[in-house]
């Protein structure tokens, strides 16, 4: 049977990883109050991710996040009356399960509904005034 993690542990691994990021974060801005370039790099460089800056991850701009939000308490319910008592009691597991269902139903939600009703309304507003008048009436 594995043990629980100590927290000291779990302090270990936060610093782990926060304590890079405030390293960089103030490397950037300490590097850019230096220059002063003509441009907001506040904004630019310290209040958007880094991780946004480099990757640009196409996922995420294509499946909105509106869609996830709209799904996501759904697909976690789905997933717990549905299949908790097959998951077992594996937190990781079921946290992958939880995560692999929300991303699947905010990306069905948005491929079968966002996009489609959009696409109509780009029909309806390229038809002219007109057309959109005498449909409402």
């Amino acid at each position: 049977m594995a043990r629980r993690p100590s927290a000291a542990r779990l302090l270990d691994v936060c610093a782990a990883l926060v304590l890079p990021g405030i390293a960089l974060r103030s490397a950037v801005w300490l590097h850019d109050a230096s220059l002063d370039p003509p441009r907001n790099w506040f904004i630019e460089d310290i209040y958007y991710p880094s991780w946004m800056q480099v990757y640009r991850p196409q996922l995420w701009s294509r499946l909105q996040a509106y869609s996830l939000y709209l799904s996501h308490k759904l697909a976690f319910h789905a997933v717990q009356v549905a299949l908790a008592p097959s998951i077992g009691s594996s937190g990781l597991l079921r946290f992958a399960v939880y995560g692999v269902a929300a991303l699947a139903l905010g990306a069905a939600l948005y491929g079968l509904v966002e996009r489609p009703c959009l696409r109509w309304r780009e029909r309806q507003s390229a038809a002219g005034p007109w057309l959109q008048a005498a449909s409402r009436s």
